[in-house]
């Protein structure tokens, strides 16, 4: 696809770049905020007569969907 996109535009002109448009300009991004191995995932839940309160740490947030779908089945 690219080979046939080539053999398209070979003989085109690229379009003309705008000096207003071509300068970089500075921009400071502040990275989020990294969790702590204090933040923790705290819920208590409850299935036909069984009661789980469960502290889960925040950093394994992914694990403790997969563990949580796995168990609500």
């Amino acid at each position: 696809l690219l080979r046939h996109w080539i053999g398209l535009y070979r003989n085109e002109l690229p379009a003309p770049v705008s000096s207003d448009y071509s300068k970089l300009v500075a921009v400071q991004v502040d990275p989020a905020p990294a969790m702590s191995r204090d933040d923790a995932i705290e819920i208590s839940i409850e299935k036909n007569r069984a009661r789980v309160s469960i502290r889960w740490p925040g950093h394994q947030a992914q694990a403790f969907g997969s563990w949580l779908d796995a168990w609500l089945k």
